[in-house]
């Protein structure tokens, strides 16, 4: 059993926590270098930026750029390289806001569509086994 904000407890997701586990251990295995795809709907592009719980430093480098949305920030970057352009975004906050990203982005898919989606970014970072 898991407490949400309001303090009501309820069944934990077992297989949301499956597939976040596998996809930190894949950021673990490609760091620094991890590609994924975007798949977007509206409310994951209209989620605020603080959906992706972030550190506070992170968190205000990108509000201090002006990013509000998901949407903001990812019309914005193409990659690593944009968020470097980023005033005090160093190599730590920008490995976060990449890892949460591709948290976020696993998580706001389908139960369903986690492993498949998890098996193609496998294949597009050279990990298949």
């Amino acid at each position: 059993m898991v407490r949400n904000e309001q303090g009501i407890f309820r069944k934990a997701d077992t297989a949301g926590g499956e597939y976040e586990a596998q996809a930190e251990q894949l950021c673990r295995l490609c760091p620094g270098s991890l590609r994924f795809p975007v798949y977007a709907d509206a409310g994951y592009m209209q989620a605020d930026i603080e959906a992706l719980e972030l550190s506070v430093r992170s968190y205000n480098c990108l509000k201090r750029a002006g990013f509000v949305t998901v949407r903001d920030l990812l019309k914005s970057i193409h990659g690593r390289e944009d968020l470097f352009r980023i005033r005090n975004c160093g190599k730590r906050s920008v490995e976060e806001i990449m890892l949460h990203l591709f948290r976020y982005q696993v998580m706001c898919l389908r139960p369903e569509s986690r492993g498949e989606y998890l098996q193609e970014v496998r294949e597009l970072n050279g990990l298949c086994a």
